[in-house]
């Protein structure tokens, strides 16, 4: 019975010098031994980005989804960095720690700033490229918009401008009235609205936002909002280049730039020439068919999705959210490309680049991994396909079916093999045209 009280008086003794057990003793980490070992781990990273930046972004980065790190795997490819130099650290939380940065990569040499992010993600240190790709269970209710890549600031000299002087026409514009004019596309403005048509198609602009809409949905993002000056409208020279004219196009159109819906192609392959609609919606979306194949060949890049994103996975509609957008989960898939498509690499945490933006990177490794694909064909390859009437760009898909051993097949393999593919493309853009219309 002494043994017993004994016992328990040490135990009381204890209690009282540290505490209950179920109340662990303060073990936070001092903010500058945190501030070294945070350095040390971007340290690290740095070494390993330098001389192998895939191999960084597979073991170091965090990113928020996989297509997101499959197209930064990518870009790294053709821009990576070549110096970083820590201009500073900031402590925001516990779990998340801002990297000042200068940055100079092999298409920027110039150098510029950038914030990279370290955050403990599952117990463990991540390095993570933009704001965007911040997990929002380190974000909670923190304001990061500081730390947004941003425009550089231009420096405006002072000068007295007389009243009487007119709006100055902004930098990077085209005058949207002379481009078109000779073209299918008409031009109206109504107060800040500014509507442009062709052969059905029609396209609304505002003077008071970024976004352009077709039939209710976003259908283009632009760089700069319009403006209206003299009754000319000013648009940024990225609309005019990337959405209303097309390589070796002879005029501007809209149908160069829009995406389309499913039963907009359905009806356009079943009568082509039932109006100046259809026959424009079949030159943009149908690819030449090998073989004298029947079966319609569908762009399917060119067709828009209206499936809601709250039908989808919520990491989509949280993206928008960060994005500024309210209701994301109101938007379609098709939107979220768009939108989500106009950030620069730098705003997606993709790479530090803050000029290029995501929709422009994939267009150009598209038209990159085509350009490669046809280099790599070897002279009797591309006799063959000459001689058994293949399209170039159907060799690829042959590759993939056949294992690349494609020259080694009968006629009809080969045709049946790309009849079977056109019409995989065809059956999901029916069951697209389908869910459109239960929406």
């Amino acid at each position: 019975m002494k043994k017993m009280i004994a016992l328990l008086l040490t135990a009381s003794l204890m209690l009282a010098l540290f505490g209950c057990a179920t109340e662990p003793a303060e073990t936070t980490i001092p903010t500058q031994l945190q501030e070294e070992q945070i350095r040390a781990f971007y340290e690290e990273f740095i070494e390993v980005d330098l001389s192998d930046p895939v191999r960084a972004i597979e073991e170091y980065v965090h990113y928020n989804d996989e297509t997101i790190k499959a197209v930064a795997i990518d870009s790294v490819k053709g821009n990576y960095t070549t110096h970083y130099e820590i201009l500073g650290l900031e402590k925001i939380t516990d779990q998340l720690w801002a990297i000042e940065l200068y940055i100079e990569t092999s298409m920027d040499p110039q150098g510029f700033n950038a914030y990279n992010f370290v955050g403990e993600i599952d117990g463990v240190h991540k390095v993570i490229r933009g704001v965007n790709q911040i997990p929002q269970s380190l974000i909670g209710e923190l304001d990061l918009d500081a730390y947004l890549p941003t425009e550089p600031a231009e420096t405006i000299p002072e000068t007295t401008v007389p009243e009487t002087t007119l709006p100055q026409t902004p930098a990077e514009s085209v005058n949207l009235n002379e481009l078109i004019a000779g073209s299918d596309v008409e031009l109206s403005v109504e107060g800040s609205a500014i509507t442009l048509n062709e052969d059905g198609m029609t396209l609304e602009l505002s003077t008071d936002s970024l976004l352009a809409y077709r039939n209710g949905y976003v259908a283009a993002v632009l760089k700069d909002i319009p403006t209206v000056i003299g009754g000319n409208v000013y648009v940024h020279e990225d609309f005019c280049n990337d959405f209303l004219c097309a390589e070796e196009a002879e005029q501007p159109s809209l149908f160069h730039g829009v995406l389309f819906f499913a039963e907009e192609i359905l009806a356009a392959i079943d009568g082509p020439e039932a109006s100046a609609f259809n026959q424009k919606v079949a030159a943009e979306v149908l690819l030449p068919s090998s073989r004298g194949i029947e079966t319609p060949n569908v762009d399917m890049l060119r067709v828009f999705s209206t499936s809601p994103l709250s039908g989808m996975p919520e990491i989509l509609a949280q993206e928008l959210e960060r994005l500024g957008y309210e209701n994301p989960e109101q938007y379609t898939y098709g939107e979220y490309s768009i939108l989500s498509g106009a950030q620069t690499l730098a705003q997606a945490g993709i790479s530090d680049d803050a000029e290029t933006t995501v929709a422009e990177y994939q267009r150009r490794q598209r038209a990159r991994d085509q350009q490669t694909a046809l280099d790599e064909l070897t002279e009797e390859q591309k006799a063959f396909a000459a001689e058994k009437g293949i399209e170039l760009s159907d060799l690829t898909q042959l590759r993939k079916v056949f294992y690349g051993a494609y020259m080694e097949q009968t006629d009809e393999a080969l045709k049946q093999a790309l009849e079977e593919y056109y019409a995989m493309n065809l059956s999901a853009l029916r069951d697209m045209a389908e869910a459109d219309d239960k929406a």
